[in-house]
């Protein structure tokens, strides 16, 4: 399998650089006291069918059936894609961000042996100079080659008629663009909101209300849909900033957030109210003391699932701050990096 860009196999190393603040390194081995709450195969039950995990190096995306253990391994296994990093889904397909080829590849679901994408470029396609689309802290390429009009999706989720992308814009600052769906190669976005710092975006979809999750800004914004460009956010809770680390959300009845830097997963109330304390699970009690880099997240009814660097963690719900997992699913041929549940619990 193809190999992924050195900047992002750099951001999930051992070196990569720690948030202000007193963040720890991100460890990638699973260490001599990688804990468990529970180490049968055995799971609680799901209603949730199936959880995919990208990995960025090599490029693959792993489809499990839920519920997984500690032992569990994919019932899939697809290869036909390019450094895929953010995941999501709708009721009828899996959306994959290739942040090498700056493309959305879309499978029919559910997943069948010898599955193929559709893929598709979004927002026409445009050439990227040598010193474009693809710039630190996510990507050392520097090959022109067509890309979409928002470049190196970091994010995407699909909600209320909407695929959102976030990425980098033409003007090399952060976006999150709307496309309506079903979506087609060349759609224009309908609708745009715009970042100003170099940073990594994660989106999620929940109700009428579309989140925003940033590293460099230390931001969780909310935001009515339909989108409008320019517009004002419902509400925003500030967090720590990272640089050069990722971010992972997801809603349903809780706000959960990824916290790379710092081995953390934030847990917040909806409705969110201004100032609130969140709960944060402590994933490095798991991993022998130090950070596993927690980098996406998914939930279903029953269950959070976080992917991280030795594997995907599954936690029971509700989550408390020094809470073990239930299970670990190790991908020692990968590095994780987006994860989704299917179907989609709805939120």
């Amino acid at each position: 399998m193809k190999q992924s860009s050195f900047a992002l196999a750099a951001m999930l190393s051992i070196g990569i650089a720690s948030c202000a603040g007193g963040g720890q390194t991100p460890y990638t081995g699973a260490g001599p006291d990688f804990q468990r709450a529970v180490t049968t195969e055995a799971a609680a039950a799901s209603d949730a069918e199936q959880l995919f995990v990208a990995s960025a190096d090599p490029f693959f995306v792993d489809d499990f059936a839920l519920p997984v253990g500690d032992s569990s391994m994919p019932a899939h296994v697809l290869q036909n894609v390019n450094e895929p990093v953010p995941l999501a889904v709708d009721a009828h397909h899996l959306f994959v961000g290739s942040l090498d080829d700056s493309v959305i590849y879309r499978y029919d679901l559910p997943i069948s042996g010898g599955a193929a994408p559709q893929t598709i470029s979004l927002g026409g396609l445009r050439t990227a100079s040598s010193h474009g689309a693809f710039r630190p802290p996510l990507s050392g390429l520097g090959d022109a080659k067509p890309v979409l009009d928002i470049g190196d999706p970091t994010g995407i989720a699909v909600g209320n008629g909407f695929l959102y992308v976030a990425g980098v814009g033409n003007n090399f600052k952060e976006q999150v663009q709307a496309y309506a769906t079903p979506v087609t190669s060349g759609a224009m976005p309908a609708a745009t909101i715009q970042y100003d710092a170099i940073d990594f975006l994660a989106v999620a979809t929940s109700g009428n209300a579309l989140y925003v999750a940033s590293t460099t800004e230390g931001t969780i914004r909310a935001f009515a849909t339909p989108l409008h460009s320019g517009q004002t956010p419902l509400f925003t809770i500030n967090i720590r900033p990272q640089q050069d680390a990722a971010i992972g959300i997801t809603v349903s009845s809780k706000i959960y957030v990824a916290d790379y830097s710092f081995g953390e997963v934030l847990v917040f109330d909806r409705p969110y109210h201004s100032g609130e304390t969140p709960v944060r699970l402590n994933m490095k009690i798991a991993n022998g003391g130090l950070n596993p880099a927690p980098f996406a997240v998914a939930v279903d009814r029953q269950h959070l699932f976080v992917s991280a660097s030795n594997g995907v963690y599954q936690y029971d719900l509700p989550i408390t701050s020094n809470e073990m997992p239930s299970a670990i699913v190790p991908m020692t041929n990968g590095t994780p990096t987006g994860v989704a549940v299917w179907p989609k619990w709805p939120q």
